[in-house]
């Protein structure tokens, strides 16, 4: 008598708690065994179908930035579901494809949910190396880029988390070109979880995000303004960055890291939204002139505010070390 089979509710059901949390940084995702799940994948066709989403839906998180072998099999097997049209305007550009290209037994870039972009950038860039005919164009890496972010897009997934961060290399490259195209923006208008950081100009991708996204439940952002800008671009950075703070209504936390300038504006949008606000995070920032404070007495929600190596001017030497406040800032700051 054959053994039975559970039913496929409950197999995701189980299978469900190997699943790695989306909202676990990069070096803490790193450390975690996936041999379960890969094991699960060889049981039988039912156990691959259930269990191949939970490792795809996260493939930039699992490989990291050192893993040049897991990178360039990432970005192959993304590229076997693009269009002819698209594989012959990235040959164009000077590129050879592999040969031996498996087809997918399912179609993996529905199941994107947590998008690192610096790692994505990171891959293309390697495997536009590895397969360009002579010396590798700029124009190889923006339209492999741009057409993996574009199958992204059209594909019926659901992208919840988004990082757009540099890789420990990548200092002073510009990596937003692409996701100011439209059909890219398309892709980042259901995320909730967003995490910016790194050295490239911001303020047309703040601006981007102020139009497309604006379902935001936690929203983290290190190193505001480029090495690069002008006083300028500053102000436009962090206007930018506030219009998108004042297009969410469902924001519940806020982190911001170095951002030395014009942050009255960022306050003031923050005091908007103070009514959904659980979680204030600043860390050397400078709060000098900034006279946006009052909004802040509506956070009654408000269950943590931290100020880490803050200055409240310039002419101050003053810095704050880490403070919390666990109702609302008029009270505890009284």
């Amino acid at each position: 008598m054959p053994s039975p089979r559970l039913l496929p509710e409950i197999l995701i059901e189980i299978l469900g708690y190997l699943k790695i949390p989306l909202f676990l940084g990069l070096k803490e995702r790193q450390h975690i065994n996936l041999q379960p799940l890969y094991s699960c994948l060889c049981v039988s066709k039912q156990w691959y179908t259930i269990v191949a989403p939970l490792l795809w839906d996260q493939p930039f998180s699992y490989i990291g930035y050192e893993s040049e072998k897991d990178k360039l099999l990432l970005v192959n097997v993304y590229l076997e579901f693009i269009s002819q049209l698209d594989r012959e305007n990235i040959e164009a550009t000077g590129i050879t494809f592999p040969k031996n290209f498996r087809q997918p037994y399912l179609h993996y870039p529905s199941f994107l949910k947590n998008m690192h972009y610096g790692v994505l950038l990171d891959a293309v860039q390697l495997w536009c190396q590895k397969n360009s005919e002579k010396t590798m164009k700029p124009s190889s890496v923006t339209m492999t880029l741009e057409t993996i972010l574009k199958l992204f897009s059209k594909s019926d997934g659901v992208l919840t988390h988004m990082s757009a961060t540099f890789g420990p290399r990548k200092k002073g490259v510009c990596m937003y070109p692409v996701l100011k195209e439209a059909e890219i923006a398309e892709l980042v208008k259901s995320v909730k979880f967003l995490y910016i950081g790194g050295w490239a100009k911001k303020a047309e991708l703040f601006e981007m995000l102020a139009n497309n996204c604006q379902n935001l439940q936690v929203l983290k952002i290190s190193i505001i303004h480029a090495p690069t800008d002008s006083h300028r671009t500053s102000e436009i950075t962090c206007n930018n960055l506030a219009s998108l703070i004042r297009n969410q209504r469902h924001i519940t936390e806020f982190e911001l890291a170095d951002c030395l300038d014009h942050i009255d504006a960022v306050m003031e949008a923050l005091s908007i939204r103070s009514a959904t606000l659980t979680k204030l995070s600043f860390k050397k920032c400078s709060f000098s002139g900034c006279r946006k404070w009052e909004g802040f007495s509506n956070c009654t929600g408000l269950k943590s505010f931290v100020i880490s190596r803050c200055f409240l001017d310039n002419d101050d030497e003053t810095i704050f070390d880490t403070i919390p406040f666990e109702k609302h800032m008029q009270t505890d700051a009284a």
